[in-house]
């Protein structure tokens, strides 16, 4: 097995059956607040996971999701993470569950307590100045901005258990800035994940063993580049 050419084979093939996670802000399904990748090598193979913790514009609920690019067969290649999942679906009225205040939200069984004070929201760009109400992405943005990202995001063993890695597998890296295709650069410029210089340095990395991937790109892993475009 030529573990780099499988692996970005199984990353463009992927985003072909529109299996590959990007950065949305709101074209299709979602808004992306942030998003983390690791690497695991596994007695199965080498996977690449991408989480993202966004606004679900379908399903009507911010929540962590976790996709799985594995060298092996897995049965599931996307799952519901284990931190921070809140309802924001609009009332029959058009209404939002929540007000402007405080919000608590929990996740792994901490509470973490949310401001959404109107003119702190408005201050951070979550909010447009003529608001008169709350938005489900004001709500994202704030919570990735208040709770900890490693409360974001779902523990290794947990990624193993729901994607079916042995328990001895290894989480080799995690990233956190990389410069990652948005929506726009995979469905209207026609590009491909192998592609990107950071996820061809993340596959190499993985393939070889290497702990550090080179990564060369931009980064554009934040809201308000990808969805602002504001310059990091």
């Amino acid at each position: 097995m030529n573990c780099k050419a499988d692996l970005l084979a199984q990353l463009d093939a992927a985003a072909e059956n529109f299996e590959f996670p990007l950065w949305e802000c709101g074209e299709e399904n979602a808004v992306v607040g942030i998003m983390r990748a690791s690497g695991f090598n596994t007695s199965e193979g080498m996977a690449l996971v991408f989480e993202d913790f966004e606004y679900s514009t379908k399903e009507g609920f911010i929540q962590s999701l976790a996709y799985c690019i594995p060298t092996f067969l897995i049965s599931t290649w996307v799952h519901v993470g284990e931190s921070v999942q809140i309802n924001v679906r609009l009332s029959e009225a058009g209404k939002l569950p929540f007000d402007f205040g405080t919000i608590e939200v929990t996740s792994r069984g901490r509470v973490f307590p949310i401001s959404l004070e109107k003119e702190e929201l408005i201050s951070s760009d979550y909010l447009e100045p003529e608001a008169k109400e709350l938005t489900p992405e004001a709500i994202l943005l704030q919570i990735c901005k208040t709770v900890p990202r490693e409360w974001l995001f779902s523990e290794p063993d947990h990624l193993k258990q729901i994607f079916g890695m042995s328990e001895e597998a290894q989480r080799l890296f995690v990233i956190e800035e990389w410069q990652h295709p948005s929506f726009e650069d995979l469905y209207a410029e026609q590009m491909k994940p192998s592609q990107m210089p950071d996820i061809l340095a993340m596959v190499e990395a993985l393939c070889s063993g290497n702990p550090s991937p080179n990564l060369t790109g931009t980064a554009n892993t934040s809201w308000q580049v990808q969805c602002k475009k504001i310059d990091s």
